[in-house]
């Protein structure tokens, strides 16, 4: 039997080798993640080591490290027009594997980033620190609040997050059943819905905020789910139509009574809400212009039809205004069997006007379509000339082609009650652009590069 000397010799031995181990598996992860964060170009290493030691850097490097860096990956200046801009790019390849999509909220001098998975964060001021931009994770129980085979399937249900009268807001494509766990190939229930927090630097403990009532049976992009600070104590929240018309011959987006393809109002303090607009059918972007009470909106089109939209609630305020969605769309439906799509064009006819059948025009279309995504009205950024209203927005695409993967600008001119384009402009990043943020006290956009999980920062070259 061993006695006691030689019991605490044996148990500090073991404990010391228990140390070197994983010292020597931290020096292991941290060699692949070095490889890793510098292979952002085309992520072939990623896709080579996505074995179980990979799971293992990813879970110490994203779940389980509290501090998510993004190093600096490239600079270069280009032109937007006349006007010179210079792009900044911080790149980190394994964020992507924590929920494809990001998007970004601007509070209090703070950048704050939801992955698709729902893990948080924050950085203080997007100062680089030895070439890297580093933000702090923020502990939540928005996981614990979704059922996890649902969110380890699709990885990408949470949608959006906005920070307004010391509330968190994220949005999210939800699911639910009363009688089975989670099967993508059975009958579903998925709906938008919304969790809201109370303010923390530290910690976010979420709750029910809002959820759509109706029962949408396919999971798709097509979703919306954008969230947007409105006035007074409202919020807004775009919700895409589900793909009712192209895969289930259902007109929803034009039902009163049917919330897919619509964009609501939100009151803050009773959850309650109302409609402010109709007919849409995956609002990617919405921006709020406080000064002259206007709703920017893009959407995706079909194949072809993306749209940017522009609702002045001053004009037949009250009024629920309707952009046409599944009656009106310059685009077309995607290929359908013949019998199949004739009941889709039965029900969403796709008219090649909207005026014509007494629906909003878009204040401009894209054929082929870009992937429009996030939408911006900024008259500071670059100086504008007289009577120009400037807006910036972003695409996503699978190619570099026709405005896709690109920062844009286009330059308004109003006439009366209507708005003109007088110039547009845009510059390609070669990256999927989900979202975008405008910080006014640095006049920098920054963008989520979805592709390469990068950090870009847009700023006027002088």
């Amino acid at each position: 039997m061993l006695n006691k000397k030689a019991t605490i010799f044996i148990l500090i031995f073991l404990f010391i080798i228990s140390i070197i181990l994983l010292y020597k598996a931290k020096e292991r992860y941290e060699y692949k993640y070095e490889r890793l964060k510098g292979d952002y170009k085309n992520l072939n290493l990623a896709k080579e080591t996505s074995d179980k030691e990979f799971k293992k850097i990813k879970k110490f490097f994203i779940e389980e490290n509290k501090t998510l860096s993004f190093y600096s990956s490239s600079s270069e200046i280009k032109s937007l027009g006349s006007n010179k801009i210079l792009i900044e790019k911080f790149s980190n390849p394994l964020v992507i594997y924590s929920g494809q999509r990001s998007s970004l909220e601007y509070h209090d001098e703070e950048v704050y980033m939801i992955t698709g998975k729902g893990d948080i964060y924050v950085n203080s001021s997007l100062r680089p620190i030895n070439d890297q931009i580093n933000f702090l994770k923020i502990r939540s129980n928005l996981r614990e609040l979704v059922d996890q085979d649902y969110l380890n399937h699709y990885q990408t249900i949470f949608k959006d997050i906005i920070i307004k009268n010391s509330k968190v807001y994220v949005s999210l494509t939800n699911w639910k059943s009363d009688t089975s766990p989670f099967n993508p190939g059975v009958d579903n229930c998925y709906f938008t819905s919304i969790f809201v927090a109370n303010f923390s630097d530290k910690n976010f403990i979420f709750d029910k905020f809002f959820e759509m009532q109706e029962c949408m049976p396919i999971y798709t992009n097509s979703a919306g789910s954008i969230l947007e600070k409105f006035k007074g104590n409202e919020i807004l929240l775009t919700i895409g139509d589900y793909a009712s018309c192209g895969k289930l011959a259902r007109n929803n987006a034009q039902d009163k009574n049917h919330l897919a393809g619509k964009i609501i109002r939100i009151n803050e303090d009773t959850g309650d809400y109302k409609l402010v607009s109709m007919g849409h059918r995956n609002q990617q972007g919405i921006y709020y212009d406080r000064t002259n009470n206007i709703i920017f909106s893009t959407e995706h089109g079909p194949k072809g039809g993306d749209e940017i939209n522009i609702n002045q609630l001053s004009i037949d305020e009250g009024k629920i205004k309707d952009y046409g969605w599944g009656n009106s769309s310059y685009g077309e439906h995607y290929d359908l069997s013949e019998e199949f799509k004739k009941k889709v064009y039965a029900n969403c006819p796709l008219k090649k006007s909207h005026s014509e059948f007494n629906f909003q025009e878009p204040i401009k279309y894209f054929v082929p379509s870009i992937a429009i995504t996030q939408i911006i009205k900024e008259n500071s950024f670059i100086n504008n000339k007289d009577f120009i209203e400037t807006i910036y927005f972003t695409s996503l695409g699978y190619t570099n082609k026709d405005g896709r993967r690109s920062f844009h600008k286009i330059d308004l001119r109003k006439n009366n009650d209507f708005f003109e384009v007088v110039e547009h402009e845009y510059v390609v990043l070669n990256d999927r652009i989900r979202d975008m943020i405008y910080i006014k006290n640095k006049n920098l956009f920054v963008l989520f590069l979805e592709l390469s999980g990068s950090i870009a920062m847009i700023s006027l070259y002088k």
